[in-house]
Order: C-alpha cells, then structure tokens, then sequence
C-alpha cells in the first residue's frame, strides 16, 4: 500500500535502523551433526572450494560424482558446507 511503501523509504532514508532490539528473534541455531538422522551415503565434493575476504563471489557450480550405477529413491538430503559462516544459500540438482 502507499502508506507501507512510505514507512519503507522512510526506514531507507533514515539509514535503515535496527528498530525494538528486543523484538529481535533468536539468531538460527544449527543442530552438531545430522539433523535428518544418520546418512545411508554421504558424498563429498572432490576439491575444497576457497572463498575470499573479500569482494563478490559469482555463482559457484560444483558437480559432485555419487558412484551410483543403478536408480535410487531419495528420501531425504541434507547439505553441509565446510564453514557455515561464508555460504549464503545452496541449491542441489541431481542430474542423470
């Protein structure tokens, strides 16, 4: 609505302040290990990749050899990157 629209600039403008800190919800909380249980298979990617300090990093596309040789059901899958703290999201395909 324009009245939204308006308190959004206004928040834009202003440098956009944290607002109520207290109001703030708890930062994510990242369970240690699985949290889709224990694995049947695990793949890994064949070499690390090394993020830098700085600057803006392209999107990267790894493909990650699994060995399989006949068709499998995936129940469920679970991603883990190396340092949780440089990865902003990631997306799996499987391709044939």
């Amino acid at each position: 609505s324009p009245a939204q629209r308006a308190t959004l600039l206004t928040w834009v403008e202003r440098g956009t302040p944290p607002g109520d800190l207290d109001r703030m919800p708890p930062p994510p909380e990242f369970p240690e290990g699985w949290s889709v249980g224990t694995p049947d298979m695990i793949f890994t990617m064949e070499e690390p990749f090394e993020v830098p300090a700085s600057g803006v990093v392209p999107i990267q596309r790894f493909r990650v050899p699994t060995g399989l040789t006949d068709d499998v059901w995936v129940q469920k899958a679970e991603m883990q990157p190396g340092d949780r703290s440089v990865i902003h999201h990631m997306f799996v395909y499987v391709e044939p």
